[in-house]
């Protein structure tokens, strides 16, 4: 019997996920704080899974591929460019090896430093971000995709046109810091707006400090 997906379940009642993973990966010695790129997939591939099965014990309905930061920009940061697609195909399949037929695995995006408001040239570089990681993800079989920790309400909004184009459900989440909207000046409303009429499947607020 397949596994009920994401909307499915959020009809039903909460869907509890996880979350935090770079920076508790960094407590434990797997992860360099500053980059906090997400290579601890195929360095530190056990203490990985290690962190997926304790969500999952705790009670995740979803777990997520730790691709955040697993793009080529953030990677080159720390010289692994060359090995994106290893590192986003190494953690969706630790993710789906935990979650079995228990949890649902979410692709992970997040924001990039190539957004420019107003700028096409700048979409574009978003895009093909977003796409390279995304082909991965799917191909490994993810069951939707998470975009998240996004300052510019139009960088989230490419998030969910890409996502879309996976034919899977889209949650987009935006930040705020020090002051009540985002960094290209809308507000949470607004924005919750935005990404729904663009599509999203589920939009909300993370990180950073709230307004």
């Amino acid at each position: 019997m397949p596994k009920k997906g994401i909307l499915e379940r959020l009809k039903e009642g909460p869907v509890l996920g996880d979350g935090g993973y770079l920076l508790e990966l960094e407590k434990r010695g797997w992860v360099r704080a500053g980059p906090f790129t997400p290579e601890v997939a195929l360095l530190h591939p056990d203490a990985l899974r290690e962190l997926h099965v304790e969500f999952r014990e705790a009670g995740a309905d979803v777990v997520q591929a730790l691709t955040f930061y697993a793009s080529r920009d953030k990677l080159a940061t720390v010289g692994l460019e060359n090995k994106l697609e290893d590192l986003n195909r190494a953690a969706v399949r630790i993710a789906r090896d935990v979650a079995g037929d228990k949890c649902l695995v979410a692709g992970n995006l997040s924001l990039t430093w190539r957004y420019e408001p107003g700028s096409a040239a700048a979409a574009d570089k978003v895009r093909k971000t977003f796409d390279e990681q995304l082909a991965i993800q799917t191909d490994e079989g993810v069951d939707f995709i998470i975009g998240e920790t996004f300052s510019f309400l139009g960088e989230a909004l490419l998030a969910v046109e890409r996502g879309k184009k996976t034919g899977l459900p889209v949650m987009v989440t935006i930040c705020f810091e020090n002051r009540d909207e985002t960094a290209d000046g809308k507000s949470a409303a607004e924005s919750a707006k935005a990404l729904l009429d663009a599509g999203a499947d589920i939009v909300g607020m993370n990180c950073l400090r709230p307004p």
